[in-house]
């Protein structure tokens, strides 16, 4: 969903991009068939070391399986940390690594989620290797890949918090500027988009903008979600992160990050409309 764009936008800026990933016929199918592309397995900290030789700088993009239990394997703690010895032994020159900007306060946000994500970041920070991370706001692909069944663009509702949504493809440029600057070395980016819009707001953009048929919002209140959770662990998993996303206030923060690496220009419905011509 993200990793893509990225990708895009990387190759556009003329760096030569090597895919690290469990399923090559994908990424080739997507990208072509002359793409450098690497099979390897988290898991295995010799095959991430094998795969890294030659290269100077990794980006990383993993995530917190939906409904899974903290007592399972993740790759997000213990992929990240095999990732990351890798990365020291074939002697990577930069981390590029995708974080949240949704982390929870440690006094009121002790869900175990939350907990992963902050140690990951404290894991990149202590890596021993030149850094710099990026913490976003939501991705407009979210409404898009996940929130589309049928002909409805599923809502939770319940919070009114405004998120500044991010088109993949703005991020990806600030990506792959932070990589020819040397100011955003060991720095954390707050990622942003230009308009500031809350849940329900979202979705009647992203409807007016897409034009390839006509979709209908179909809303169901939080407090439902929750209840459904109990039998569900995926629902339950869902809900917590749309309650922390729709009742975690997002002031506008993001200054250095568009001095430095960009102002991001695509508005929801733009996002919507381009969406609907591919």
């Amino acid at each position: 969903m993200i990793g893509q764009p990225v990708a895009r936008q990387l190759i556009a800026a003329g760096f030569q991009v090597s895919f690290l990933t469990r399923d090559v016929d994908k990424v080739k199918s997507i990208f072509g068939s002359e793409v450098h592309t690497l099979y390897t397995d988290l898991h295995d900290e010799k095959v991430i070391e094998t795969c890294l030789q030659g290269m100077d700088a990794l980006y990383i993009n993993l995530s917190i399986e939906t409904g899974s239990e903290e007592v399972e394997w993740h790759a997000e703690k213990n992929g990240l940390s095999n990732a990351l010895i890798a990365a020291k032994k074939a002697k990577i020159s930069r981390i590029l690594y995708l974080s949240s900007y949704i982390q929870g306060d440690p006094k009121q946000h002790d869900w175990w989620v939350f907990r992963v994500m902050r140690q990951a970041v404290a894991s990149v920070r202590n890596c021993g290797i030149p850094y710099t991370i990026f913490r976003p706001s939501s991705f407009m692909e979210t409404l898009a890949y996940r929130q589309i069944k049928g002909n409805k663009l599923r809502i939770a509702i319940g919070g009114y918090v405004k998120n500044y949504y991010i088109a993949g493809d703005d991020y990806g440029k600030m990506v792959a500027i932070s990589l020819t600057k040397s100011e955003a070395i060991d720095k954390e980016f707050v990622i942003q988009g230009p308009e500031p819009l809350d849940n329900e707001a979202a979705a009647h953009e992203f409807i007016t903008g897409y034009t390839h048929e006509k979709l209908k919002v179909s809303s169901i209140p939080l407090w439902l979600m929750e209840l459904i959770g109990r039998f569900s662990p995926e629902m339950a998993f869902n809900s917590k992160i749309l309650r922390s996303i729709q009742h975690y206030p997002e002031p506008f923060q993001s200054e250095e990050t568009w001095e430095l690496l960009g102002r991001p220009t695509t508005t929801m419905k733009e996002f919507a409309s381009k969406l609907a011509k591919l």
